[in-house]
């Protein structure tokens, strides 16, 4: 068995204030890819304006915040809503939904690329090589927080988590940070580098759709299903393994559409 760490969640404390590492990795996330993606935009001479993604960042974190908490009370605490309204805009925030999230970040992406009059697919698919850095740093932080850890296991790389009672538990942070940060950000950025997928505008953000809902799904066999179960067809699913099949469905969907569209 491993020792979970026992990190501060608090980064940084000065005159009173305290500084949160989920806020240092949304942060640092996102500047990151803000620089990857202008880098991206330099080096492969992409038809878009120099502060593009400079106007961009505001709809984002707009899009991620909204999309986020919403997608959170939605999708998994409707009943704590009904309970108290008060409970969607209450500091401090407690919980933030990915597939809220996402699909905060797609809207504003949207809205971004009809009010500027830019490509919606050439922009989503540099977004889609920079978003596994906000995923990877996001996933250290709920580990470092001992939140959203997995299931009890007797293998040798379990840990036992503070608020996970006194059983080891897979570190389901830790595979996800792997899976859906590191192999997923090596993946497309591999792919966005070859000149015949990069001019299929779409299929690099639809391939982050595919991968990511195949990973999700996966690592949802580790993971400690707080939010309960689903069923489909009969079987046993968690919230998180359902909410992630229409983003494969969807991501496949855009994938065709876009070697399609390049093919005529």
């Amino acid at each position: 068995m491993l020792v979970y760490p026992k990190i501060d969640p608090v980064c940084l404390r000065f005159f009173g204030y305290e500084f949160y590492w989920y806020s240092v990795a949304y942060i640092t996330g996102i500047l990151t890819g803000l620089w990857l993606a202008k880098w991206y935009q330099r080096r492969y001479w992409v038809n878009l304006s120099h502060d593009t993604f400079d106007k961009l960042v505001t709809y984002l974190i707009i899009g991620i915040l909204i999309g986020g908490r919403l997608g959170y009370v939605i999708l998994y605490a409707m009943d704590d809503f009904w309970a108290n309204p008060f409970y969607l805009v209450e500091l401090p925030i407690r919980g933030m939904s990915f597939h809220g999230g996402f699909a905060g970040v797609a809207a504003a992406t949207c809205l971004f690329s009809y009010r500027t009059k830019t490509s919606l697919w050439v922009v989503s698919d540099i977004l889609a090589c920079t978003a596994p850095i906000g995923l990877f740093l996001g996933r250290i932080a709920n580990f470092i927080n001992g939140e959203l850890y997995g299931r009890v296991t007797d293998c040798h790389y379990g840990m036992i988590f503070p608020n996970g009672g006194i059983l080891p538990r897979h570190p389901s942070q830790l595979y996800e940070a792997c899976l859906e940060g590191l192999v997923l950000f090596i993946i497309l950025n591999g792919l966005y580098r070859i000149q015949k997928i990069r001019e299929r505008s779409g299929s690099i953000a639809g391939l982050f759709m595919i991968l990511y809902g195949i990973f999700r799904f996966i690592v949802e066999y580790a993971r400690e299903p707080g939010d309960g179960y689903g069923i489909i067809g009969g079987l046993w699913l968690t919230w998180g393994q359902i909410y992630s099949l229409p983003m494969i469905i969807i991501g496949i969907a855009i994938t065709l559409i876009a070697k399609q569209s390049r093919s005529q």
